[in-house]
């Protein structure tokens, strides 16, 4: 059973938005999975890149779309991304050097910024986004 499962109460009816989110909920369940399977450094540590890559992409989405269509919360809303990718560069991906001594910390770490982050701060951004004619 997945970790994260998509609903559509998770929509912020952007469709570009919806899909990275549910993107990157499969990629977070990917390492979820293989952190509680024992899979090795290398899968583990690919697996938390691409989840940097996929948010780094995701966040510039975004901000984009603020700048285009002038939200109001943009500042505070990029202060949260400017901070997620702050701790995101804090852990340490090399496979020769990373431990996996609290996989729940991380699992954690990235469930409750994507569910908190999408249910609050991107339900507010699709809602202006989709008042001002965006989808």
């Amino acid at each position: 059973m997945p970790l994260l499962e998509w609903h559509d109460s998770l929509s912020v009816c952007i469709h570009n938005i919806d899909e990275q989110h549910h993107h990157l909920m499969k990629t977070i369940n990917t390492l979820y999975d293989a952190l509680y399977e024992d899979d090795s450094n290398t899968i583990i540590c690919n697996t938390i890149s691409k989840i940097q890559r996929s948010l780094t992409a995701h966040f510039h989405v975004e901000e984009s779309l603020m700048e285009k269509y002038h939200y109001p919360e943009a500042p505070l809303h990029k202060s949260e991304h400017d901070a997620f990718t702050q701790k995101m560069n804090k852990l340490n991906i090399n496979p020769e050097a990373y431990d996996t001594a609290d996989p729940i910390d991380l699992i954690n770490m990235f469930n409750h910024w994507l569910v908190n982050h999408m249910n609050v701060t991107d339900k507010s951004l699709g809602e202006h986004l989709v008042s001002c004619g965006a989808s």
